[in-house]
């Protein structure tokens, strides 16, 4: 179960970056390495977790005021990613930031699920949903995406 959970959270850092990348004034952001700092559950179905991720920022300084994501299987619900608090990107340059997201689990999304998942995991059958609010100095930018697949989340 925590292995998974620690998927989920990799893929808001992904969901992130994705987001920052894919606005073309904003310049070039990649993320180099990454580093789960914590997971905290909350109840049976949320965790809160922190990544810490090295990434490089060749743009201008990117801050994510917000995202909130969905993570289907199918046209199933599994859950959703939220940003906890903004993300400040800082640029041109390299460094570590924290990234801290909640996950929330669908109460229909069994443990049981998650151990079938786990053992065959089948990247194929995921798709992402999500709308980031970010904020480069004085302008702001709302950037969404539907059915993206996993697979090529993950990939980027």
């Amino acid at each position: 179960m925590k292995s998974f959970l620690r998927i989920l959270l990799l893929l808001s850092a992904s969901l992130i970056v994705n987001a920052c990348s894919s606005c073309s004034n904003l310049g070039d952001i990649t993320v180099g390495r990454y580093n789960v700092v914590s997971l905290r559950p909350q109840g049976l179905r949320c965790i809160v977790g922190t990544v810490s991720l090295e990434e490089t920022n060749n743009g201008p300084t990117v801050t994510v005021t917000s995202l909130d994501g969905k993570i289907f299987k199918g046209d199933d619900l599994l859950g959703t990613i939220t940003l906890e608090e903004p993300l400040v990107l800082p640029g041109p340059k390299t460094c570590w930031t924290d990234l801290n997201a909640k996950i929330v689990l669908e109460p229909n999304f069994s443990a049981l699920t998650i151990v079938r998942l786990l053992r065959s995991p089948d990247l194929s059958e995921f798709t992402v949903s999500f709308k980031a609010k970010m904020k480069v100095g004085p302008l702001k930018a709302v950037y969404w995406k539907n059915n993206i697949p996993l697979e090529r989340l993950i990939r980027k």
